[in-house]
């Protein structure tokens, strides 16, 4: 490992190379953190120093020693994501849903822990010159420190700056590593390769990544579009449409508090409708929003059929509200 101040100062040159967010990817290594935190509280004014926290995200994998603890304490501004849990007690951290499973004896059963052993490492990671000489065999869990990078992979899921929405930071087994393996066949000489790429989702017209975005009266009915949508190398697609209820709810009872909305599809998935929830339910004063009427998060997976599938998706921001229905 090199010394803190040699990793505090590549923290400050990528800092000054972007004006954009800095995002910190810390797998138990708070220290680096702490530090370049440390020397920027005394070495900039109040106001500047506010600049800086304002533009860096930190997400840590967990809180391996006292330092996290110590940052989100003296620097409550620090845009700060972790799990926490009692000391050494790291079965309750949610990490452990990259591949922990059976070490802690939890949702056994539930995930396919194939994807993440010794021989589907061998087969599918540890290919090529690259991949023999960087990804060694673990001694303990495979990925472990992974859910702080995976938010940040842009295949239409995730949305950075909203940790609670959710993202590939947790679940989806099987599409990451995917994602993985596709990523290690990149790597390889032309003549070995197979490599596949992420299909491209058009909803309604757009091509765009970030989610979209839309204001609907409770009761009404939406249609979707998504007849554009294609693969680069012409494989074949599946389209699966589904409500994430999980965001927005303030209870373990999700299914109990979040209004369920119907979503049919037609054309093998390409086009779809959904009725939006009446406004006893979608406007019950329950949500977090001023309005009392809730967000919906619509979720449009497409993924082809090579060996390892590539999942892209697009997520539909549906904010209800109490005007009269409308069709859209």
């Amino acid at each position: 490992m090199w010394p803190l101040a040699v990793e505090a100062s590549y923290f400050t040159e990528a800092f000054k190379q972007s004006p954009t967010k800095l995002y910190g990817s810390l797998p138990g290594e708070e220290p680096t953190c702490l530090h370049k935190s440390s020397i920027n509280s005394v070495t900039h004014s109040a106001s500047g120093f506010a600049a800086i926290q304002s533009r860096i995200r930190v997400y840590a994998v967990s809180d391996q020693d006292d330092t996290g603890a110590w940052i989100r304490q003296q620097f409550p501004d620090f845009f700060y994501i972790s799990s926490t849990y009692g000391w050494n007690q790291y079965g309750l951290a949610i990490w452990i849903g990259i591949s922990e499973e059976d070490n802690y004896g939890v949702d056994q059963g539930g995930p396919d822990n194939t994807t993440v052993s010794h021989q589907w490492l061998r087969k599918n990671i540890q290919v090529g010159p690259y991949g023999k000489e960087a990804y060694l065999d673990f001694n303990f869990i495979l990925e472990g420190d992974t859910p702080t990078f995976l938010y940040l992979i842009h295949i239409g899921l995730g949305v950075s700056d909203e940790p609670y929405y959710e993202s590939w930071g947790g679940r989806l087994r099987d599409a990451y590593q995917n994602d993985f393996a596709a990523r290690m066949q990149w790597s390889l000489p032309a003549n070995t390769s197979k490599p596949n790429h992420y299909p491209i989702i058009s909803v309604n017209g757009s091509a765009q990544r970030a989610p979209l975005n839309i204001s609907v009266a409770a009761g009404s009915t939406l249609t979707f579009n998504v007849a554009a949508t294609f693969d680069p190398d012409g494989d074949r697609l599946t389209f699966n449409w589904l409500q994430y209820q999980e965001p927005g709810s303030s209870e373990w009872n999700v299914a109990g508090q979040m209004p369920q909305s119907k979503i049919s599809s037609v054309d093998g998935g390409r086009k779809a409708q959904m009725q939006v929830p009446a406004g006893s339910e979608s406007c019950d004063g329950q949500a977090s929003t001023s309005s009392g009427c809730w967000l919906l998060h619509v979720i449009l997976e497409v993924t082809d059929d090579r060996y390892h599938p590539l999942t892209s998706y697009h997520r539909i921001w549906i904010q209800t509200t109490s005007t009269m229905k409308t069709s859209s």
